[in-house]
């Protein structure tokens, strides 16, 4: 409607200006709008919640995209994209999953068989030190956004965080992976357990 009317009336359109931009920085101050907006399959995330946002949009391409991250994301690969798309079609129905998350993984891990998917060339999943063996969700990059706003990295042992992001902050554009368990929080340097580091100089890759 507002497109509409600046259509009709181009001279509307500065004097809006303010008033459109004070329109998008209160939506994205809001979570629930903010998330309505940022729902798209490359950024929502790879959780039991950002599986029912992904099934809500009644949509099998984008969730195909989506499924294709989690595999990636937990050490393997997606050999046969048509695969993954016929697939998706059947994890979702009426805006709604018809299986739970866990049954969602293990489904993907057997597919192994049929060919399409890979889980020996990828990265091995990366796993929280809490002492559970469990595998730590990846919540994102700030754009939408699972609970508070404000987190901070645990870090690796006694050395802190590898990307010093130790203080409670937004941390927006910083990969954000969480022990579903305890609930800790780890970015995605510290998530796989540091920098890399060369053998020979003993300096990280990064900085090489």
């Amino acid at each position: 409607l507002y497109w509409w009317a600046v259509c009709l009336c181009p001279a509307l359109w500065w004097p809006s200006l303010p008033l459109l931009l004070a329109l998008c920085i209160a939506v994205l101050r809001r979570t629930k709008l903010r998330n309505a907006v940022m729902a798209h399959q490359e950024l929502v995330p790879l959780t039991p919640q950002g599986f029912e946002v992904l099934a809500a949009h009644r949509n099998s391409q984008r969730m195909a995209t989506w499924l294709k991250r989690l595999v990636v994301d937990r050490g393997g690969w997606v050999s046969k994209t048509t695969e993954m798309r016929l697939y998706a079609r059947t994890v979702h129905r009426s805006g709604k999953p018809t299986m739970s998350f866990e049954k969602l993984l293990s489904e993907l891990k057997s597919k192994d068989k049929a060919g399409w998917i890979n889980w020996q060339t990828g990265d091995r999943p990366k796993k929280c030190r809490c002492g559970n063996n469990v595998t730590l969700e990846l919540l994102g990059s700030g754009s939408f956004r699972v609970d508070e706003a404000r987190w901070s990295c645990a870090g690796v042992g006694k050395e802190g965080c590898a990307e010093e992001h130790e203080k409670l902050s937004t941390h927006l554009g910083v990969r954000r992976y969480r022990c579903p368990d305890c609930k800790l929080n780890f970015c995605a340097q510290c998530a796989v357990g540091g920098p890399q580091r060369n053998l020979l100089l003993g300096l990280p890759i990064q900085s090489l």
